[in-house]
């Protein structure tokens, strides 16, 4: 009877002492692919233009560049992806963006936009 009592002791400390150290905590999922969600809308000659690009997934925060061809007078992009500015001149314009995650992850896409002239 003594060792019945010995062992379903040994099996309950065994028991306790794996409840205690818990389940394994489970790894954070990876972070989705980045992808660039935005184009640019149409802007105006002479009027102010102000556009967030956006991207989603990868890893926070996100740094924005031109990689082929460039904004039309008067409009700039600052690393975050801030697209401002006062055209111009009408006409359209092509564009590779690049977005770079924090991890290093890249996407880039060539886009267009266009300048209507003053209505």
């Amino acid at each position: 009877m003594t060792k019945i009592l010995v062992i379903l002791f040994l099996a309950a400390m065994a028991l306790f002492m794996w409840g205690c150290a818990g389940a394994p905590t489970p790894s954070p999922a990876p972070p989705t692919a980045l992808a660039i969600l935005s184009t640019f809308s149409t802007a105006t000659v002479g009027e102010i233009y102000v556009q967030q690009l956006t991207a989603a997934g990868g890893t926070r925060p996100y740094t924005w560049i031109v990689t082929a061809g460039a904004f039309p007078n008067g409009l700039t992009m600052t690393p975050s992806g801030l697209v401002s500015g006062i055209p111009t001149k009408a006409g359209d314009f092509t564009l590779t963006i690049q977005v770079v995650d924090s991890a290093l992850s890249v996407v880039q896409i060539q886009t267009k936009g266009k300048i209507d002239e003053t209505p």
